[in-house]
This record gives structure tokens, sequence and C-alpha cells, in this order.
């Protein structure tokens, strides 16, 4: 993959990272399920009161480890294109080229916040241009 798909795909990588990140958190609650049972006590007062009861679905257990073991697959190639990524933005050849990556890419930001945000008389046109024309370099 170049370093152009990359960068198109970034924001998406980073959105589905967190959707994966949820995902696997939810497994790993569904694997831990308990009941509320009554008891009392074994000594007077012989008081009613609430004990939580931990069990585990076997069966369940073992479908929900291999889902998570799918979903940290992809987690685990995401962190990889991620940190490949950001290891490129780091590449370039100026301060200014590796800001305007980094705020269109990994900040995420419009070209016209990434323009505010280099300030120095930067526009939304010529930060455009600049990216752009780096983009078409390296293709060369």
């Amino acid at each position: 993959m170049t370093l152009k798909e990359c960068l198109l795909q970034y924001c998406d990588m980073q959105v589905e990272i967190r959707n994966l990140e949820k995902r696997i958190s939810d497994l790993e609650k569904k694997n831990n399920e308990y009941s509320m049972v009554q008891a009392s006590s074994l000594e007077p007062p012989f008081c009613l009161h609430e004990i939580k009861i931990s069990h585990i679905d076997f069966k369940k257990a073992k479908e929900i480890e291999k889902q998570k073991c799918i979903l940290d697959e992809r987690y685990i190639k995401l962190l990889e294109l991620q940190t490949k990524v950001e290891e490129e933005i780091s590449k370039l050849p100026t301060s200014r080229l590796r800001m305007i990556f980094e705020f269109k890419y990994i900040d995420n930001l419009s070209w016209q916040q990434v323009a505010w945000k280099i300030g120095n008389k930067a526009t939304e046109d010529s930060i455009k241009k600049e990216h752009y024309r780096y983009l078409e370099k390296i293709d060369c």
C-alpha cells in the first residue's frame, strides 16, 4: 500500500480502531455474567441479603474468545498501518509538510482548519497545493 493510499484510509482506520476497541470490550463483558441470589447469614440475626454469583457458559466463552481473536488480529493490523503512516509523516522533508499531513490526516482537520493552525499567512488553497504537489512528487 502506498503512502497516498494509507493517508486516504487513515481517518477511516482511526474510526475502525475505536469501533474494534469497543467491540472487544463488549465481548469481554459478555463473558462475565452473574446472577443475584438471596441468602441469609450463618449466625443470628438471620437477615436476608443478596449475593452476586459469577458463572461462565464455557461454550459461549469459547465462541466469544474466537470472535475476540479475530477482532484482535484486525486491531493489530490497523495499529501497524497507523504506525506506518505516522512514521512516513515523520520522514517528510520539512516541518511545514509534517504539520500539514499531521493536521490533515492524524488530527482529521479540514483544509481551512489546517491553514489556520499553520498560520504564517497560509491559505486553504496554498496548503492544499503544497500537499498535493508533494504527493505527486513522490508518485513519480
